[in-house]
């Protein structure tokens, strides 16, 4: 039941990311090269991409460390 519930926290942070964050990390889930992601974003090379997926990341990881549900998780995982 534990990793069902670090998904519903992951997913619910997921929902509060900017929408192209939210575009940058699932195109990257999907395995989409840095390339491939600069491509259907319009970005201009694919370190930029690799960077916006950077800060996409961070943006979730922020925002699953705020969750409440985390903080329980945690203790469950020590």
């Amino acid at each position: 039941p534990h990793d069902t519930m670090f998904e519903r926290i992951v997913s619910r942070a997921f929902q509060k990311l900017k929408p192209e964050f939210q575009t940058v990390l699932a195109l990257y889930s999907e395995g989409c090269s840095y390339e491939e992601i600069a491509d259907k974003m319009n970005l201009k090379n694919e370190n930029l991409a690799r960077r916006k997926k950077y800060v996409s990341k961070e943006a979730l990881i922020e925002i699953v460390k705020e969750d409440p549900e985390y903080q329980e998780y945690l203790r469950f995982h020590k």
